[in-house]
């Protein structure tokens, strides 16, 4: 039961993000996988060289089912693009939530980590995005012993990694776009 109204949360909360007037000025989405993300879609709210996401993701591998809650800080700090005064460079602090459901209790997780990426602009509106770092486990209500070799990385300190697309919605932007020859 839990799972359903968690579910149907989600689809309420995408629905009227959808919906909202602030979809056209200044949002991506992304959509990737990684760890401690899982597959993961995030929603990207961009002012000047900084920005804000937030966003969730599911692990469709794992016996259990593991859901993870993200939000993070993004400050482009360095390089050019062909298609955006965005600089590709970016920054980023952030928190994790993760959350595995077992047999009967769920286990928590919640991390702070600190990554280093870059977007890859296709055109104005499409690239790709890729990330590294280290998350630190700040706490956890595991009691199972039976948690997976990545936790074990520094006992609290292990990898942090993603890949992924990205669209930014063009109307209303205050990114401004470089004008580029026919």
């Amino acid at each position: 039961m839990k799972i359903i109204r968690l579910l149907r949360f989600i689809l309420l909360l995408a629905i009227i993000v959808t919906l909202s007037n602030t979809i056209v000025a200044q949002v991506s989405v992304r959509v990737g996988a990684g760890f401690p993300d899982y597959f993961n879609a995030t929603y990207y709210y961009n002012f000047e060289q900084r920005a804000i996401g937030i966003g969730a993701g599911v692990d469709p591998i794992a016996d259990e089912l593991m859901i993870s809650f993200k939000g993070d800080f993004y400050y482009h700090f360095a390089g050019k693009r062909k298609y955006s005064l965005i600089r590709p460079w970016y920054f980023s602090p952030g928190l994790r939530f993760n959350i595995k459901y077992l047999d009967l209790e769920t286990a928590n997780y919640l991390w702070v980590n600190f990554k280093v990426g870059r977007e890859y602009s296709f055109n104005h509106s499409w690239g790709m995005y890729t990330e590294l770092g280290i998350s630190m486990l700040t706490y956890t209500n595991d009691h199972t012993n039976e948690t997976s070799k990545l936790f074990e990385f520094g006992k609290n300190i292990t990898p942090t990694f993603g890949i992924g697309i990205y669209y930014r919605f063009p109307l209303g932007c205050n990114c401004p776009k470089i004008k580029t020859k026919p």
